[in-house]
């Protein structure tokens, strides 16, 4: 399953920009999240490599499905806390990140 990010990817290459994928990973790495994190999230989502499901997150990394949601959850909620503290950078995920609420 392929997450459709308006505006982001490519619908016929399926590729996603990678000022996107950069973003992210800054707003993320700006709010204090662990690298390993980050990853977990990229992977969640397909940001620049193979998306994979929570399920395979989990049993690769020995954690449960429910902790890998929680950590999807809480970099979700700082991205969009980010965009509210700095509107500037909304037009590029505005379309993503609120419609995850």
């Amino acid at each position: 399953m392929t997450n459709e990010l308006y505006g982001i990817i490519d619908i016929e290459e399926k590729k996603i920009s990678s000022n996107f994928i950069q973003t992210i990973e800054a707003i993320l790495k700006d709010q204090g999240t662990i690298k390993r994190d980050r990853e977990f999230f990229k992977e969640i989502y397909g940001l620049g490599c193979e998306e994979k499901t929570k399920k395979e997150i989990a049993d690769r990394e020995g954690l449960s499905y429910e902790r890998i949601r929680q950590i999807q959850n809480k970099l979700e909620f700082r991205i969009r806390r980010y965009l509210r503290q700095n509107p500037n950078q909304a037009d590029l995920l505005f379309d993503w990140t609120f419609s995850r609420r």
